[in-house]
């Protein structure tokens, strides 16, 4: 009985999530027991601010930390050996790694929702928030105000995904070459981070007829107040997606087709 692409994909998922268990829960323990630890000190000893400012640094340090793993996915593979086991497997280097790519996506939200559920906390015990609270719900412009920020979160997430899939093709790269191996995957790294940013930016600029300033002023009313504030207007936003979509394609597919073909046992 064959297979379905789809099966293999669910099964490969979730042993990479079951491989990375022991993993997220010790970082997930870290995370709650530090914050934890900021939050008794900020109800006794320490300012507020200085708790909430050393908690954002759980919040920095899960997207640092499924960077570097992204580039240790190809050596661990080798370290452990399981790479025999994977390339002996009846599936492709698409299924392989879109595995991988949701998996690290899958840990990367468990922890990155646990520090800012904790950072949210302490914004909660500040009272100067509930003015804030007060002017939030005077804004007319609410549903604009979160599009603006849905926005800035769409291009951070896609943005944060082609350089998890850089580094999966970066690594794939290095594993080419006998020597010099790491080296090469840092040169690759940074070379293709410069070319497909500078290319989505010139492509961009090019549909903008050459502008440079991709924020437009516009008019909100805050407490009755009318404020400008700098948005992100559609003619940049859409082309920024899609074009960061089709380069992390792109780059995912490469990073296959020469995982299938040229990586060597």
């Amino acid at each position: 009985m064959k297979i379905s692409g789809g099966k293999k994909l669910f099964t490969l998922y979730k042993k990479d999530l079951a491989a990375s268990k022991f993993e997220t829960l010790l970082i997930l323990g870290f995370i709650t027991v530090g914050n934890l630890f900021l939050l008794y000190k900020a109800q006794t000893s320490w300012p507020l601010d200085m708790s909430m400012a050393l908690s954002t640094l759980f919040l920095g340090f899960v997207p640092l930390f499924t960077f570097f793993k992204a580039f240790n996915f190809i050596r661990e593979e080798w370290k452990e050996n399981t790479i025999y086991f994977m390339m002996s497997l009846p599936t492709t280097g698409n299924t392989i790694f879109l595995s991988k790519f949701l998996a690290m996506l899958t840990q990367f939200f468990i922890l990155e929702i646990t520090a800012v559920v904790f950072i949210a906390i302490f914004m909660l015990m500040n009272p100067g928030m509930q003015q804030v609270w007060e002017a939030i719900r005077d804004v007319s412009n609410m549903g604009q105000i979160v599009w603006e920020f849905s926005k800035i979160g769409v291009i951070a997430s896609l943005s944060f995904s082609m350089v998890i899939i850089t580094a999966f093709f970066s690594s794939v790269v290095g594993k080419l070459f006998k020597r010099f191996s790491g080296l090469i995957t840092f040169i690759v790294f940074i070379a293709m981070n410069v070319i497909s940013t500078k290319s989505i930016t010139k492509i961009i600029e090019l549909i903008n007829r050459g502008g440079l300033n991709p924020y437009i002023q516009k008019e909100m009313m805050v407490e009755g107040t009318t404020v400008f504030v700098q948005v992100l207007p559609n003619s940049i936003f859409v082309p920024t997606i899609i074009l960061t979509a089709i380069v992390s394609v792109l780059v995912f597919l490469a990073t296959a087709t020469i995982y299938d073909r040229k990586v060597e046992l």
